[in-house]
């Protein structure tokens, strides 16, 4: 069954002191690390810092449902996800919608699979016009589980400033980044990753 979850309307994150941003955590609570943008994206909602941030819960769904999510959105979109990205376990990455839709189709990013790959090309075929990013997190367990692994616990204080940090570079720096990627070639989007602790 998919679920959207949509967090309070008078959550401080929907206010636009911040450039508007919709993050959305997607993911399962049933299979262990795959929880893992689920559970970021509702403790940054509790951040009082960050304003401007509309946070979605986007449980369990399918690449029809993220893309039906993905077309209401009327700001940019952070997804915020497990990822397979072959790094070292509770490392993270920040990819441009383009740059993980590619690396999708040729591996494994997603632990989706191609359901979310498929959702950004069905959105992008039916006029997504918005910049949407991945934040993405390198599981250390996905065996079924209602909870986070121990490994990825220890990692959460982290991997919560790593996003907060992204979200305010994100919402700050969209219509910098359009200027400048205008200016590149097409193959030149830069990949942001985890620092080496």
């Amino acid at each position: 069954m998919t679920t959207a979850r949509f967090l309070p309307k008078d959550n401080p994150m929907t206010r636009r002191d911040w450039g508007a941003l919709t993050v959305a955590g997607i993911g399962s609570q049933l299979s262990c690390d795959d929880g893992i943008g689920l559970t970021l994206v509702g403790a940054l909602s509790e951040r009082p810092l960050l304003t401007g941030i509309t946070a979605r819960l986007w449980e369990d769904a399918d690449a029809l449902t993220l893309t039906h999510l993905l077309l209401e959105s009327d700001r940019p979109v952070l997804i915020v996800d497990c990822a397979d990205m072959r790094l070292e376990s509770g490392r993270w990455r920040l990819f441009s919608d383009v740059d993980a839709g590619l690396s999708m189709q040729s591996r494994s990013l997603s632990t989706h699979g191609l359901g979310l790959a498929e959702a950004l090309s069905f959105a992008h075929t039916l006029g997504l016009a918005q910049p949407v990013h991945i934040f993405g997190i390198q599981p250390f367990d996905l065996a079924p589980a209602s909870d986070l692994s121990p490994q990825m616990k220890e990692r959460l204080p982290h991997l919560l400033r790593a996003l907060e940090r992204t979200v305010v570079s994100l919402t700050s720096g969209f219509s910098v980044a359009r200027k400048v990627q205008a200016r590149q070639a097409p193959n030149a989007r830069p990949v942001v990753t985890d620092p080496v602790p």
